[in-house]
């Protein structure tokens, strides 16, 4: 069991995109947290903008304010507002491949510490500390 873990919007997102070539993976991985195999999930406002608006364009406003309401109402997933830019803009500055949505996570993971993240996305493999996960 992995008690606490960020996920990143990719999981989000290929669990509702029928398109999305992680699809099953992400599906696989909200089925594990949905099971408890995964106890509690951190994200960002950043991932939960990416995530919904996404949605938004790709697949229509009904999954994306499905995504809205289950990153905003469902048990063990919290949403971690992140507002300070002057740190953002130093791990984007440091880490030159990551976007401004994984530096929040990068945030919210050495905040919480925790180093585990959930996500399809490798350029998370090159940051210090981090252990990026696909599947369970």
């Amino acid at each position: 069991m992995i008690s606490k873990a960020i996920f990143d919007s990719g999981v989000f997102i290929g669990s509702q995109y029928a398109k999305d070539q992680y699809g099953i993976e992400a599906l696989k991985i909200l089925e594990n947290f949905k099971e408890r195999v995964i106890g509690k999930v951190y994200t960002t406002n950043f991932v939960l903008a990416e995530s919904v608006n996404f949605l938004l364009t790709k697949a229509g406003f009904q999954r994306a304010n499905e995504m809205l309401i289950y990153l905003t109402e469902t048990d063990n997933i919290e949403v971690i507002v992140v507002n300070n830019v002057e740190i953002i803009k130093e791990i984007f500055q440091k880490y030159k491949n990551l976007s401004i949505t994984d530096c929040s996570l990068i945030v919210i993971s050495e905040k919480l510490k925790i180093n585990k993240i959930f996500s399809f996305d490798r350029h998370f493999d090159s940051v210090k500390g981090i252990t990026r996960l696909t599947s369970i």
